[in-house]
């Protein structure tokens, strides 16, 4: 897709990663050199398996209507086994385009959606507002394009949801 300035309320994540433009982990790598961030932007990296629990939880706290299509439990079952590695391979098949986490981790995230959703006041962020916002903008300074993603806004102000192993 090419840049076109403006908010979006209905654009999916493929399509906003898709466009050119700088953002604030462009701008951390531009920080580094500019051969950084033509690098990075070049050969974006595999997500880790923390980066693909964290987005199975943002998906589950903000887009729960997209969760079951978007995350699936890899099934129990021995690897190294010929029969183990069949059972991989068929799941894995069609789990193309899904983000795949073990039993635990998907146990994992299932608790902590459920956990957001039932605080009080996390809950009351999540009421109503805009989700997944995408803004572009082209910077009065230095004329580059520009872009975000926000979470959530609500209330005035910008939901971020986030994971950590410790805050």
């Amino acid at each position: 897709p090419s840049f076109v300035a403006g908010v979006f309320t209905d654009m999916p994540a493929e399509a906003y990663f898709a466009i050119e433009a700088m953002s604030q982990s462009g701008a951390k790598e531009m920080l580094r050199s500019p051969l950084h961030f033509r690098f990075q932007r070049d050969n974006p990296t595999k997500p880790t398996p923390a980066m693909q629990f964290g987005t199975a939880v943002h998906t589950g706290i903000l887009e729960p209507e997209k969760f079951d299509a978007a995350v699936v439990a890899i099934p129990a079952c021995d690897r190294r086994t010929k029969d183990g590695k069949a059972t991989f391979a068929a799941f894995m098949a069609t789990a193309v385009g899904k983000i795949a986490l073990p039993q635990a981790d998907f146990d994992r995230c299932r608790r902590t959606i459920d956990a957001v959703h039932r605080h009080p006041a996390a809950r009351r962020l999540l009421e109503g507002g805009e989700r997944e916002l995408s803004l572009f903008w082209i910077d009065a300074k230095y004329r580059v394009p520009c872009k975000c993603r926000l979470d959530l806004r609500n209330f005035g102000g910008i939901v971020d949801v986030k994971t950590t192993q410790d805050a």
